[in-house]
């Protein structure tokens, strides 16, 4: 496969996006180019026409194991990103840090689910929320750098088609011998994640014009040590400085989260910051500054919810608002599978009550209208 003539006469219609080159050296060069569907693009935009979401774009940046204060240590460059939009500081964006975001589990089969397929519900509706977003018009992009067996795709079988995401990448670095290596992921002289991001930069401009979601899951921050993951900073700070310089993240919202703290044996086992390293990961939201200018109340809610009790469910019903607009308040319809919000959390653009207790003299943070 060392000719492009072989290579087109191979695959005809459907040319790789990731090709292992040979030909030039015996350690071989992995190439990832992602190619743009231009009939795709067409049949999604003229799907935007019947609804009108509440963001144009949504960007996911997933970490396995990564505590709230873990990624303030070990992603400054990233978060220096999102401190430059603090709220009221910036006419671009605004950017929220959320305080009490608590892990149902320290594991990631705890939360994963909860975060972006609602919970296990029957084989109908367990779909994951990539589904509903190509019926919305959003052209799909997923990378994942999980060697490990994935049950939730498993459990997608029956629906693998509709579920997939229309460009996928998946990694995966063959010297590990577990999830929790220590060492960095790495295939062919390159980390993981560089590939992971230049994916996504790809795929975020050859769909420049069309509504994008884009989920980006490293595991890097899934070892002992806490400290694979602070070689990921320039990549992911130069993906989104790139970006925004080339004026491609309007109409964008940016969540940069992750499912629970590390759990593993680390250098803050044996004190008293394990427990808060191990139930609260990390969420940042970065959202247009047009979007508050519009919806005022809305950041001002969200704004509030900073220092606020949530879980995963809050996060996925917010991912439900801004795709859906003001179509996420209207009641679920059984014979609709486009209305799919939780019924165990809110939007945190809404405002979360904290009422009294009768039975207990504290107060109790209850996610409801």
């Amino acid at each position: 496969m060392d000719k492009i003539k072989k290579k087109k006469n191979i695959y005809k219609k459907n040319f790789p996006e990731v090709i292992v080159d040979f030909s030039k050296n015996e350690e071989g060069n992995m190439n990832v180019n992602l190619h743009f569907n231009k009939l795709l693009s067409i049949k999604r935009k003229k799907m935007e026409i019947n609804y009108h979401p509440y963001s144009n774009n949504i960007m996911i940046l997933y970490f396995d194991s990564v505590s709230r204060v873990t990624g303030i240590r070990q992603l400054k460059k990233t978060l220096s990103f999102f401190e430059r939009f603090m709220p009221y500081n910036s006419k671009n964006f605004h950017s929220f840090q959320f305080f009490k975001y608590h892990a149902f589990l320290y594991c990631t089969p705890g939360n994963y689910p909860k975060l972006f397929m609602d919970r296990y519900r029957d084989k109908n509706k367990n779909l994951r929320m990539t589904y509903y977003l190509k019926q919305y018009g959003f052209v799909t992009a997923f990378s994942n750098d999980m060697c490990y067996y994935n049950p939730y795709r498993h459990k997608l079988k029956d629906f693998m088609k509709e579920a997939l995401c229309d460009h996928e990448l998946l990694l995966c670095d063959p010297n590990r011998k577990h999830i929790n290596s220590m060492f960095k992921r790495c295939l062919y002289g390159k980390k993981n994640i560089d590939y992971q991001y230049d994916y996504g930069i790809q795929f975020w401009r050859a769909y420049k014009e069309n509504r994008k979601f884009l989920m980006i899951v490293n595991n890097d921050g899934h070892e002992g040590t806490l400290e694979v993951i602070k070689y990921d900073d320039d990549t992911i700070f130069n993906f989104l400085n790139t970006l925004y310089n080339e004026n491609l993240l309007k109409e964008t919202t940016i969540i940069l989260l992750a499912d629970h703290g590390n759990p593993m044996p680390s250098a803050y086992y044996f004190n008293n910051f394990f427990r808060l390293e191990r139930n609260l990961p990390m969420l940042f939201i970065l959202s247009p500054d047009k979007l508050n200018q519009t919806y005022y109340q809305q950041y001002n809610n969200i704004h509030q919810n900073q220092q606020k009790f949530i879980t995963a469910y809050d996060i996925y019903n917010t991912i439900c608002y801004l795709m859906l607009g003001n179509e996420y308040y209207k009641p679920n319809n059984k014979q609709s599978n486009y209305i799919f919000k939780s019924n165990l959390g809110i939007n945190l653009f809404d405002p979360i009550k904290i009422i009294q207790s009768h039975k207990e003299p504290f107060l109790l943070n209850i996610a409801f209208k």
